[in-house]
């Protein structure tokens, strides 16, 4: 399936688990999925996969949970999400692969500490 092996599409199923997991209010899930995604994709594109998981997840649990939320919460998170979004493509263009995997892997050990 998309050159991809077993082993490979089993973590693929395990990150998209993991996401939707995220969204119910684990926090800190997402970690382990981008660093399976890094290894099954490559750094650059694993982003470009992920992010878009991670929105889809954000509008369900909206669409779920939104009437108990507070769409201004969501409001105030935008512009940062839109800086960050912008920096990564930025930061992208600039260096290869195996230095984004690094940096992501940076970003990945900040956040768990």
């Amino acid at each position: 399936m998309f050159g991809l092996d077993v082993i490979e599409i089993i973590m693929l199923v395990v990150s998209a688990l993991i996401v939707g997991f995220s969204k119910a209010g684990i926090q800190g899930a997402t970690i382990p999925a981008v660093a399976m995604m890094a290894i099954i994709f490559g750094g650059k594109d694993s982003s470009g996969i992920i992010l878009p998981m991670l929105m889809v997840g954000d509008l369900v649990a909206i669409m779920k949970y939104g009437k108990q939320g507070n769409i201004r919460d969501v409001l105030k998170l935008i512009p940062a999400a839109v800086v960050g979004i912008i920096a990564g493509a930025l930061v992208g263009t600039w260096i290869n692969d195996g230095q984004f995997k690094m940096l992501i892997g940076i970003i990945v050990i900040i956040c768990v500490i």
